[in-house]
Formats: C-alpha cells, sequence, structure tokens
C-alpha cells in the first residue's frame, strides 16, 4: 500500500539531491543527457543504528578471512580447482595463474547483504569487482547526516596517497552504464586534486605507477591481452586481482559442503567459522552426485524436480559466477516466480552445465530481506509517496595495512523482493542513527 504526501520541504530535497548527483555527473545510460537521475528518490538516507555497524564492521573482517582461505583452498587442492576452473577459457585461466604467482590480494570488495527482520544481515555474495563505487560516493556527498563508514572517496584518495600516481580505470565498450559511473567517480577525483583516467583499453595506456582497476569482464581479457599485461607490469596496484575463482558463488557451497567443514573450521578458527555459518545464505553446488544438503535438510535430484508450488517458492537457483547472464539478477531464478515445467527446464539445465563442464549453478533457500517503509519522490505526482519496500545493502570495503575499513553502505529498495539498482528503485546511503 503506497500513502501520498505533497511535503514540500521533502520535495525540495529530493529535487536538490538529483541537481547535486547530476552536477557530480553520478548516473547511467542516457541520464546525464536527459537531466535525470535514472532511479527512484528518496529525501532521506537510510539509518543504521551502531550495533548494526558494528555487525557490518565484523562482517567485512570476516569476508576478508573468508576471501583469503578461499583463495589458499584453491591451490592447495585440485578438486577445488576443477570445480572451480570449470568453463573458464584458458587465456582467463592464464592472466589468473599470473595473479596468483604475483600473491595479489584484495584491496576493494563489497558484500551484498539482507536485512532480516531482527535487525542483523544475511550475506548473499562477495564482490571483487564491485561496480557502485561511484554511485555510492556521490550519494554521500550530497546527502544530510553522518556517513557510515570512512568514505568511498576518502579511500580511494588514500589508495593513492600510499603510492598510486592515479587512478585508471579501464570498461569494456559493452558496459557504457558502468562507465557513466566511474566518469563521476573521476570527476569528484579530479576535482579534488587527484589523477584519474576513465574510458576503453583502446583509448588509454598504462602509466607506471598506476592505481589500476580492472572493470572489464573477463571474456574480454583475451581481446585485451597486451593491455592487460601492461597493468600486470606497470601498475602498483590491482583493483581487482585477476582470480575469477573468486567470483564464483560456488565458495559458498564448498564452505557449506560437510567434506570441507573442518578445513574450513581450522583455516578460520572457530570464532569466524562460526560467525560465517551465521551470516553466509546456505547453498548447494550442482554437480555430478544428484543431491543438495542443505543445513536442515537434503534433496535428491528427482525430488527438486518434482516440487509442488509452495515448496518451489522456498528456492532458488543461481548462476554461480562465470557467465554473460550472471551479473545483476538476470542469473537468478526463483522457484515462486516460475511455473512447474520452467522450473525443471532450469534445474535440468543446471545439472547439464556441470556434467559437460561449461559452468556451475547453486541452489539456495529463498529468503527474502526485511520491509521497511520508504519515501520516494513520484515524478508522475510531484509528490512523496511511502511504500514499503525490500532492501538490499551494499556494504563496501578497502583493504589498507591488511585491515578491511568499512568505506560506505548503499541501500536499494524494490518492491519486487529481487532488488537491483533499475529504474523503479530507490539508492540511498547508509547514515547514523
Amino acid at each position: 500500500m503506497k500513502n501520498f504526501s505533497l511535503a514540500e520541504d521533502q520535495i525540495d530535497r529530493c529535487l536538490q539531491i538529483e541537481s547535486d548527483l547530476l552536477a557530480r555527473k553520478i548516473g547511467f545510460g542516457d541520464s546525464l543527457l536527459k537531466g535525470r537521475i535514472p532511479w527512484l528518490i528518496s529525501p532521506d538516507g537510510y539509518q543504521f543504528s551502531q550495533a548494526q555497524v558494528q555487525e557490518l564492521n565484523k562482517i567485512g573482517f570476516w569476508a576478508k578471512r573468508f576471501l583469503e582461505a578461499s583463495v589458499k583452498l584453491y591451490q592447495q587442492e585440485p578438486s577445488v580447482r576443477r570445480i572451480l576452473d570449470m568453463g573458464k577459457p584458458a587465456p582467463v585461466l592464464e592472466f589468473q595463474k599470473q595473479a596468483l604467482k604475483g600473491g595479489q590480494l584484495p584491496r576493494l570488495f563489497r558484500v551484498d547483504l539482507l536485512l532480516m527482520p531482527d535487525g542483523t544481515f544475511k550475506v548473499g555474495e562477495f564482490s571483487l569487482k564491485p561496480g557502485g563505487t561511484g554511485i555510492t560516493a556521490g550519494l554521500q556527498e550530497v546527502y544530510r547526516g553522518k556517513m557510515v563508514g570512512r568514505g568511498i572517496l576518502d579511500c580511494y584518495k588514500r589508495l593513492l596517497d600510499e603510492g598510486g600516481k592515479s587512478l585508471l580505470i579501464a570498461v569494456a565498450q559493452e558496459k557504457n552504464r558502468s562507465l557513466n559511473e566511474f566518469e563521476g567517480l573521476s570527476f569528484m577525483l579530479k576535482r579534488d586534486g587527484y589523477q584519474c583516467r576513465c574510458g576503453y583499453p583502446e583509448d588509454n595506456k598504462v602509466i607506471d605507477g598506476d592505481a589500476f582497476y580492472n572493470y572489464l569482464p573477463p571474456r574480454t581479457w583475451l581481446q585485451y591481452r597486451d593491455f592487460l599485461n601492461q597493468a600486470v607490469q606497470r601498475s602498483k596496484t590491482m583493483i581487482p586481482p585477476t582470480y575469477v575463482f573468486l567470483k564464483e558463488k560456488a565458495l559458498f557451497g564448498l564452505f557449506w559442503e560437510a567434506h570441507w567443514e573442518k578445513w574450513w573450521a581450522a583455516e578460520l578458527g572457530q570464532e569466524g567459522f562460526c560467525f560465517l555459518k551465521d551470516k553466509l545464505i546456505e547453498t548447494a553446488i550442482f554437480d555430478h552426485r544428484g543431491k543438495f544438503s542443505l543445513p536442515d535438510h537434503e534433496l535428491s535430484f528427482k525430488e527438486l524436480l518434482e516440487l509442488t508450488t509452495s515448496q518451489r517458492a522456498r528456492y532458488l537457483v543461481k548462476l554461480s559466477g562465470f557467465s554473460h547472464g550472471s551479473s545483476g539478477a538476470k542469473g537468478v531464478v526463483l522457484g515462486k516466480e516460475v511455473g512447474r515445467t520452467n522450473w525443471q527446464q532450469v534445474v535440468k539445465q543446471a545439472k547439464e552445465s556441470f556434467s559437460r563442464q561449461i559452468g556451475l549453478y547453486v541452489l539456495q533457500p529463498f529468503i527474502t530481506s526485511q520491509k521497511v517503509p520508504v519515501n520516494w519522490l513520484d515524478w508522475n505526482e510531484s509528490g512523496i509517496k511511502t511504500e514499503q519496500r525490500y532492501l538490499r545493502v551494499l556494504a563496501y570495503y578497502f583493504v589498507f595495512d591488511d585491515m578491511p575499513v568499512l568505506a560506505g553502505v548503499e541501500v536499494n529498495s524494490s518492491d519486487r523482493s529481487k532488488v537491483h539498482l533499475q529504474t523503479d528503485v530507490t539508492s540511498v546511503p547508509g547514515i547514523l542513527t
């Protein structure tokens, strides 16, 4: 149910927010040309309690440990490499091999979170090549209140102050939306006296000492091999390291597998292992075994195929990571949104993909975030609407002196349970209560 208000102060604030974002070149698509922000504008940031911020800091600490442990598991265990390398072209694996030899570790990562009814968080996934930093940096500048985190822009500046001569952000030509976003980040850095270049590899060269942000999809790495080799040789910092296996949601499946439980517990310690057991969404990999072990029950492949409508609603099938269709919500199929025939097609495709060694899918329980009231400006009605909406919380961390630093939080809301930044979604920064 939507409530409607003509509160002039909130309307004026939304108009000012849009103007301030456009002045910083924040947007995507044709929004800057049209003079409109391409998402719904809310007048206020989303408030987090001190306890929630403490939890976000703890999540960042153990997320970094999990990512480092995942690198170790991949290097130590041939059976894990066979699974996580599935479907990846040889040039991609070669870049990954070079990065592993160099001992590169993540300097920036994002944790995608669901807000639970008790105010705590569940971890949906980790991203080492996070989009959104430019948008979040802009949101942090134009909204009122004390921001959660050190500040995205300040963390980029610290990264450059520690030795990078300039920041080079490489985007593929197919990623125009991302180019728009990073142009906003580039604009703000240059405004504050820092050097930043953002664009396509065809138009840029890597300079000795660059901090290099590789936003090129792995499927384009062969095309840009010479450019990436320059980056490896000349850049001071690589964001992210070319570890494609860390993109795989199948890592959550390996974490939840009973076979690897002792390994994870020994590597993370009991505190970290128990904390992540509470936070990571339960995950099972579609593989040759034909059964799915989730913490509270087990399903066979046949049982998964024959689920009733109400039973299907409890699950989702997700592309694990290395696929054109895995970005955003495109690689997610919710059992509650498809009929029996379509569900069976998805499940069979997921199993066949593993059998043919062309890619990975995972099965997860369907968990919705807590619904909360959100205000946003309805342009058609020229007023503020209030609506109960699902939340998606994006927490960004930079790593300095081997410690993760919470840089900022972006909160998206939608009236749909799959929440990704689109034209019908609000996007605001996290602020302290």
